[in-house]
């Protein structure tokens, strides 16, 4: 057998992957005539074409314009996980996903995590692969958006739910704006994680750790300083309605 073969089949265990970055460009461009949405590019093999961090953002952002019905987040989620499965032979995925850049277009939260979910079980029945959902804090929202997303979250989640992430373009907007968000999510009983270090200096995180979600620490990176971050959040909101913590599922810290 050759190395790259080999390679392919060893069964994977993947802790770091973006949903809406899975996304086939064939089915950006198909949901895209579907909605309406004009496409930068008419060439489908050119849509995904990128030179820095901000320029991806910009196609991440156009790609979640077109996944809007239960069904296409079920299509999307499904077919990011048979592409798993079938390149690498892809057998448990922590996936992050974006609520604001959904619910900003006036999708609901129960749409985005229902369709998600759904994909997530047919993948398991027909291909062996389990999946579970880590909802991100995208940095370029307000405080109060990424409180809210939260709540909302909360209010829709689901056993393969079990963390809050945060990501999007670093150096212009730190952690701490995020800590009131990061709180609730902790009340709630969500596993915490962030990325850091992408595009902004170290020296705007703690340093990194690799367990996953599942296990109680980060898939990126700033578990300690998001645990402080919550923590003192929590502590100014003392007197604020508190969230009742969910019992962790059974399924929760198996990998």
């Amino acid at each position: 057998m050759e190395r790259d073969e080999f390679l392919r089949k060893v069964p994977k265990v993947e802790l770091h992957c973006h949903f809406e970055g899975t996304v086939r460009a064939a089915t950006f461009a198909d949901l895209a005539r579907k909605h309406g949405v004009t496409l930068p590019a008419g060439n489908v093999d050119e849509l995904y074409s990128y030179n820095t961090i901000v320029e991806f953002l910009v196609i991440f952002g156009m790609v979640s314009s077109t996944i809007i019905d239960r069904e296409d987040f079920a299509r999307c989620a499904y077919e990011s996980l048979e592409d798993g499965a079938r390149l690498g032979n892809l057998k448990y995925r922590e996936m992050f996903f974006n609520p604001t850049l959904h619910t900003r277009r006036g999708v609901a939260t129960g749409t985005v995590i229902g369709g998600l979910v759904d994909g997530i079980h047919a993948a398991e029945r027909d291909l062996g692969v389990r999946c579970r959902l880590i909802a991100d804090v995208y940095r370029q929202d307000p405080p109060d958006m990424a409180r809210q997303m939260v709540a909302e979250v909360l209010e829709n989640r689901v056993d393969e739910l079990i963390g809050l992430g945060m990501d999007g373009a670093e150096a212009p907007d730190p952690p701490e704006k995020f800590a009131e968000a990061f709180a609730l999510a902790r009340r709630g009983g969500l596993r915490l994680t962030s990325h850091a270090s992408e595009d902004a200096p170290r020296s705007t995180s703690s340093p990194a750790s690799t367990p996953s979600a599942a296990s109680g620490s980060t898939t990126a990176t700033t578990s300690s300083r998001i645990r402080r971050l919550s923590r003192a959040a929590a502590t100014r909101e003392s007197t604020s309605p508190a969230v009742r913590p969910r019992q962790p599922s059974s399924t929760d810290g198996r990998t």
